[in-house]
């Protein structure tokens, strides 16, 4: 049975055209506010575990992520 949380801020959100990028390591949106490490982390700890990591980019503002943990 999988567990899943779901987790949205009210920034800025996640450009579209970055939704391919945005688990890679280093990569940012923002060279002033980011390192890129976040989310390319939570990506490997997620699958280390068995488990996944999506961003959902329908969300009005912000960005919404779902983990899915087995």
């Amino acid at each position: 049975m999988n567990r899943n949380v779901v987790i949205q801020d009210g920034g800025d959100g996640i450009k579209v055209v970055n939704k391919d990028y945005i688990f890679k390591p280093f990569f940012t949106q923002d060279l002033y506010l980011g390192h890129g490490i976040g989310l390319a982390f939570c990506h490997v700890a997620m699958e280390f575990m068995g488990g996944e990591i999506k961003c959902d980019f329908s969300a009005k503002k912000g960005a919404r992520f779902h983990l899915i943990f087995p």
